[in-house]
């Protein structure tokens, strides 16, 4: 059995049942059969070869459900043969960067012809929106003009060609497709604090003490409880300052009476 696909005049791009097959083991192994379809549509659509390495499939985690999903993916010359074999591919710039020595930005300009006239197609990409982390960059920094110019060189060309090359990327593209979602914005303007009600906490037998402590009638302040060795009840602060005497017995607790003095007989003077 050949690999080698069929290619019409028009260049589009058949499959044998063979194949089919072959691909579905191999270049899109564990892709549905939706999946597929999609793939070899995407190939007759763009005219490359996936048996020639011109075009592939890359199964990627989905941040947003957990799932994997299937992502077309071609070289940057597979992005100009596709362009080139439209027939109105008119070349392109080179890159144009915004720091030589440390590169943050490229842009690219691709020329199509449309009718009959040559019309540039930009494109810009940025070192923060495509570089894949320390962990997948190493291309990136030991090359990042030719990482950034791969980029901003794909995004052009599928502007400029839409019709062949939409749904297609570059591997460039996608080396930052697995580092997951980007955290959520932070929303850096000022606002008020929220303030929380405070909760009453659980009285403790001292602060319920307190809260039931009376005021001294002679200096109407709240009075203080007494240390267990000197008795229950309540005392004036002020004893120990202007030497208030007052002192109340706990609640519940009568007063404790003055004795009376006795008196004899003998003690009447009459």
């Amino acid at each position: 059995m050949s690999n080698e696909v069929v290619v019409r005049p028009n260049q589009d791009i058949s499959f044998t049942p063979e194949q089919k097959e072959l691909l579905k083991r191999t270049i899109c192994e564990g892709a549905t059969d939706d999946e597929l379809k999609l793939f070899m549509h995407v190939c007759k659509r763009s005219g490359l070869d996936p048996f020639a390495r011109q075009i592939y499939a890359v199964k990627r985690n989905d941040g947003d459900n957990g799932k994997q999903r299937m992502t077309i993916q071609t070289s940057i010359d597979g992005f100009r043969l596709a362009a080139s074999r439209s027939g109105e591919y008119a070349g392109s710039d080179d890159a144009v960067f915004d720091n030589e020595e440390n590169p943050k930005k490229a842009t690219v300009t691709v020329y199509r012809m449309v009718s009959g006239q040559r019309c540039p197609f930009t494109a810009t990409a940025r070192w923060s929106e495509y570089f894949p982390g320390d962990k997948k960059g190493f291309m990136w920094k030991k090359m990042p003009h030719v990482m950034l110019a791969k980029v901003a060189e794909a995004l052009a060309l599928r502007k400029a060609f839409p019709a062949d090359l939409s749904g297609v990327y570059a591997k460039e593209e996608m080396d930052q497709a697995d580092n997951g979602p980007a955290p959520p914005a932070v929303d850096n303007q000022a606002r008020d604090p929220v303030v929380l009600p405070k909760e009453n906490p659980a009285p403790t037998p001292n602060t319920q003490a307190q809260a039931d402590a009376p005021n001294c009638p002679r200096c109407h302040i709240p009075m203080k409880k007494s240390l267990p060795k000197y008795g229950s009840g309540f005392y004036c602060p002020n004893y120990n300052k202007t030497g208030c005497p007052e002192k109340l017995p706990a609640a519940g607790q009568q007063p404790k009476q003055q004795e009376q003095p006795s008196f004899t007989e003998d003690d009447i003077p009459f």
